[in-house]
């Protein structure tokens, strides 16, 4: 039995296939996908960080090594992208009703 809930304005409907799919905003695979987006985000920025530089007069040339200005900022741009990507994709319908014809 499909429900509608109203979404937005009253002519525009969402039909879903259960009470539990009306209540969530994403399905369980887009959660992981969120979830492993924002581990490789805090990889990224935990690989551009440092050890800081306390003596004063010397100067560290551990700033201009691969991984800080290479792979993290890399690494941060493909998590973002990908998150637009996983954000943005249109869910597969998985009603059976729909299956069938």
């Amino acid at each position: 039995m499909k429900k509608t809930v109203p979404f937005a304005e009253p002519s525009d409907f969402r039909v879903y296939c259960s009470e539990k799919d009306a209540l969530m905003l994403f399905g369980r695979k887009k959660y992981f996908g969120l979830l492993a987006a924002l581990v490789l985000l805090t990889l990224a920025y935990v690989l551009m960080s440092g050890p800081a530089n306390n003596q004063a007069g010397k100067f560290d040339e551990g700033i201009f090594k691969f991984r800080r200005i290479t792979l993290a900022p890399i690494l941060i741009i493909g998590t973002y992208g990908s998150l637009i990507f996983l954000i943005l994709k249109k869910p597969k319908s998985t009603c059976s009703e729909e299956k069938k014809k």
